[in-house]
């Protein structure tokens, strides 16, 4: 996993190396040349070159239409005006750039933006090679089909970096909805009380392969679920108020899931998902129920593991009506459980709200696996702060 990782970064710094720059502030009207010419960023997102970057300067930008990016492009946020390379900009108390929009911002090469998600209609796309988006607040975006702040579709390396999404709306992902990434990277990623009135308040992601998720949070999210095939007393139903995972391979490392609605943290649907240094509590996480997925939970703190069994009416195809039953979940389903804490993990929820960071004497302090060894939380402190890694995506500063 390491190995991975490291191999990723030393293809972006190797992109970096060569790649065309392009500078903006709030209210620019320049090229976009320098920090002393800096230009409109919805026009240098739209017409930059291929393989070029972006560099926005601290502050709020007011996006006024959806922003459509058909080329490969990175995106860094936060920076002072001064810095000479994104690695100099200061992270660590989240002073981003804010995009502020009423739309979203769309990701591949969309050939039709007409979507219809009522019926399935997809757009015409095709995969670009690489976007990253690094050092963002993402709020206020709404939209009536997949991904309210960001939707992206067929990139074959995407990375996601140092982002918080808040206060957004869509269909299925409210905050973020991804599909068909072979090569995806998520670090540091907050989701804040964003909505879905289908699946997926916080995330949606689908039919991606190699995607690995580190220090992500996810409070307050909300997803309606207008359209489950679930009887609304069982528990699949408002089943994926923080996340959607959908036909994908994932690799979670210190996520923290909580007062999502209806407490109801996230949902695996036709995935195998490798869960490590997890804290979902009070919320669960819903597995689907016989659809052979495949789910490993190490190092986690758990509130319950009874999801893990439907009792209930299920809706059975070949019958054509519902047929109570009891689906026995290790049957259909591969879940593997080891080092589990099932206490409550102490959170403090006052000291920098609305990250749930520990409270002094929580069982999750010391109590993780240093397997994924990351030196920093999603706060950007130090980690390990004691003699292990805490569990969750904050880190208890000792």
């Amino acid at each position: 996993m390491k190995r991975h990782f490291s191999f990723l970064l030393l293809l972006l710094f190797a992109a970096q190396a060569h790649a065309q720059i392009y500078y903006s502030e709030p209210y620019a009207t320049g090229t976009g040349s320098s920090w002393f010419d800096p230009g409109d960023l919805e026009t240098l997102l739209t017409n930059a070159p291929d393989g070029s970057q972006v560099w926005v300067k601290q502050g709020l930008y007011d996006i006024s239409n959806t922003i459509v990016i058909t080329h490969s492009i990175s995106i860094y946020g936060g920076f002072e005006g001064t810095e000479n390379n994104p690695s100099e900009r200061s992270l660590i108390t989240h002073n981003y750039s804010i995009l502020h929009a009423p739309s979203q911002i769309m990701i591949g090469s969309i050939l039709s933006v007409n979507v219809d998600p009522y019926n399935g209609i997809h757009p015409v796309i095709q995969n670009i090679s690489h976007f990253e988006l690094d050092g963002f607040y993402l709020e206020n975006a709404f939209t009536g089909s997949w991904g309210g702040a960001l939707r992206v579709e067929s990139v074959d390396n995407l990375v996601l970096r140092n982002i918080v999404v808040r206060f957004c709306q869509a269909y299925d992902g409210g905050g973020m909805y991804l599909e068909n990434i072979p090569l995806g990277y998520m670090e540091n990623v907050m989701f804040w009380e964003n909505y879905a009135s289908c699946y997926g308040g916080g995330l949606f992601v689908s039919d991606c392969e190699n995607f690995i998720m580190v220090n992500t949070a996810f409070n307050g999210n909300y997803a309606g679920c207008s359209n489950s095939p679930v009887p609304p007393h069982l528990k699949e139903t408002y089943g994926s108020s923080g996340f959607f995972f959908e036909q994908s391979k994932i690799d979670v490392h210190f996520m923290t899931l909580t007062q999502n609605s209806f407490g109801k943290g996230g949902y695996v649907a036709r995935s195998t998902v490798h869960f490590n240094n997890v804290i979902s509590y009070p919320d669960s996480i819903n597995i689907e129920y016989n659809h052979n997925d495949t789910v490993y939970y190490d190092h986690c703190c758990l509130w319950t593991t009874d999801h893990l069994r439907l009792q209930g009416l299920v809706y059975m195809p070949y019958l054509g009506d519902w047929t109570n039953m009891i689906v026995d979940w290790d049957v259909h389903n591969t879940v593997i459980e080891t080092n589990i804490i099932s206490s409550n993990p102490l959170y403090d929820l006052n000291t920098y709200f609305p990250y749930p960071y520990l409270q002094s004497g929580s069982p999750c302090i010391d109590a993780g696996s240093g397997t994924y060894g990351i030196p920093y939380d999603l706060f950007g402190l130090q980690r390990p702060s004691g003699t292990n890694m805490d569990i969750g995506a904050m880190e208890y500063q000792q």
